[in-house]
Formats: structure tokens, C-alpha cells, sequence
């Protein structure tokens, strides 16, 4: 959800409303530290999402085992 969805604000309000007729001033303000903080976490993640897509196929795979690994085994 983006800060500029006008959802995102009016779900907000209504949080905000709530928390002043019930006196959750405080918890209030943690979920909206929480809320920024996912937010930041999606874009970051988005972000690198979009680096791995760009880089093109194959780039991000790991590398394959060398022979003399101990718990690789041979066929044959």
C-alpha cells in the first residue's frame, strides 16, 4: 500500500479517530511507526526485485560445488 493510496489515509484517520475516543493515543503511534516501517521494508524489497529482473536470467543462481567437495558424489 502506498502513502499516496487515498485508502492508506482514510484507514489512517479512522485508526487515528478511534485511538483518540478510546484514549490509544500511544498505540496509535507505534502501529503508524510499524506501518512506515513495512512500507520500507516492501520498497527495499521491491527495489531488489527489480535489480534481479533487470540483471537477466542465470545471474543470480549460486555456483556449482567443486569436485573435491566431500559431500558431493560421483556417479558412474
Amino acid at each position: 500500500m502506498s502513502l499516496r493510496n487515498p485508502l492508506f489515509w482514510g484507514y489512517a484517520l479512522l485508526l487515528g479517530f478511534v485511538a483518540v475516543v478510546t484514549g490509544e493515543i500511544v498505540t496509535f503511534a507505534m502501529l503508524g511507526l510499524i506501518l512506515i516501517a513495512l512500507n520500507n521494508i516492501h520498497r527495499t524489497l521491491q527495489s531488489i526485485r527489480d535489480r534481479l529482473d533487470r540483471s537477466g536470467p542465470g545471474q543470480e543462481k549460486a555456483p556449482e560445488p567443486a569436485k573435491s567437495d566431500p559431500g558431493v558424489r560421483e556417479e558412474g
